[in-house]
């Protein structure tokens, strides 16, 4: 009999800490990132973490830009200061507000923007500084670009009207003289170059500044990821290459998102312009396909796979299915982000009440953090 009433008191425990919901009262909340959400009231930002705690007082201004964290770092505003620092993931200022613009830290170290003095004191400057504040560049040679900031140790740069690259110590390591560039990935970066003929073309470079993807794409290429990347065809789709730039899916998808594991989604429409989705992997076989049901509905991948999962939506709401396609999280969201950190953005409109819930769901579909906007 203890037995039973132990295991009754076991049960009922459990369901109350699956479906126990914390609330919250903010003007915006975002999407979690270094297990840190950004939330705001009135036009002053802090952060929550996991368990709804306050890690970070809401005092601070973001300007345009909703701020996250990125490697345990944030840039942030304070209008105190009138200037941008950094605090850690405890919400303590790791780099005094100090700088008129700031980008995120992406690798072991970042650029900082400082404009010329009025009393010509000092002229403008992009520095490169460390996670700790550390000047390791008092003058980057680069002009100043919300698009330089540092990944796989190198940063796009810009001077004298050309595109290249410097290194963590500010030495240009790929000359500039390209039209274009865009980010390492897997150690190679996108670059458009016009040749003696005025022709402009996409290829790839390598961390030396060798051509290992010659400038054969009209269009610009994506990133690689999992040793893969997409071009895009003179007929407006995508179609996806390996490291040597060797087609390995010719132009076809409508959609194509990056790997995770060598499996993505992408969908196409095809010549009677029927609409299909599709689970692939790295070489183009499809695993899963997603037809149409018998009233007409269809399940349509919305987003690549993240920790496993993918965003899907079906008769116009969200929910997420794995890897094999099954649905681990019902079609019953009027707006889904993807999960961050075990917990995904949610909005849910009852039929019913006619109510919506705002908040947080984790990977059973659970709003476990609920938002209720302040009234006034």
């Amino acid at each position: 009999m203890k037995r039973c009433s132990l295991l009754v008191f076991v049960f009922f425990f459990s369901c109350l800490m699956i479906y126990s919901q914390t609330k919250i009262s903010f003007d915006y909340i975002g999407n979690f990132s270094d297990g840190l959400a950004p939330v705001q009231k009135g036009n002053l930002w802090g952060f929550i973490n996991t368990k709804c705690e306050l890690v970070v007082d809401l005092k601070y201004m973001a300007g345009f830009d909703v701020p996250f964290y990125s490697m345990g770092m944030c840039v942030i505003y304070s209008s105190q200061h009138d200037a941008r620092g950094y605090l850690n993931n405890k919400g303590e200022v790791a780099i005094p507000f100090v700088y008129y613009s700031a980008m995120p830290f992406y690798d072991s170290v970042t650029l900082v923007y400082t404009p010329g003095a009025a009393d010509g004191s000092h002229s403008t400057r992009v520095s490169i500084i460390d996670m700790k504040g550390k000047i390791i560049v008092e003058q980057a040679p680069t002009a100043y670009s919300y698009e330089t900031y540092f990944v796989e140790g190198l940063a796009r740069i810009l001077k004298d009207f050309g595109c290249g690259f410097m290194n963590t110590k500010g030495k240009i390591v790929v000359e500039t003289k390209y039209d274009d560039a865009r980010d390492f990935s897997e150690g190679k970066a996108a670059v458009k170059f016009t040749n003696s003929l005025g022709e402009s073309k996409w290829g790839y470079i390598d961390k030396t500044g060798k051509v290992v993807i010659d400038f054969i794409f009209k269009n610009e290429p994506s990133a690689f990821k999992d040793g893969r990347a997409f071009i895009k065809g003179n007929n407006g789709k995508y179609g996806i290459i390996d490291t040597s730039g060797k087609v390995i899916v010719e132009p076809k998808y409508n959609n194509i998102f990056p790997f995770e594991g060598g499996i993505t989604t992408a969908n196409y429409i095809d010549e009677k312009w029927q609409s299909h989705y599709e689970i692939i992997d790295a070489n183009g076989k499809v695993l899963k396909t997603f037809p149409k049901e018998k009233d007409g509905s269809q399940v349509q991948l919305m987003s690549g796979f993240k920790d496993g999962i993918a965003l899907a939506m079906k008769n116009y709401k969200y929910g997420f299915i794995d890897k094999k396609g099954n649905t681990v999280v019902g079609f019953q969201f009027r707006k889904l982000n993807q999960m961050n950190n075990g917990l995904a953005y949610a909005e849910k409109f009852d039929d019913k009440t006619k109510k919506v819930t705002y908040g947080y769901i984790n990977i059973k579909g659970n709003f476990v953090i609920v938002n209720e906007p302040p009234k006034f």
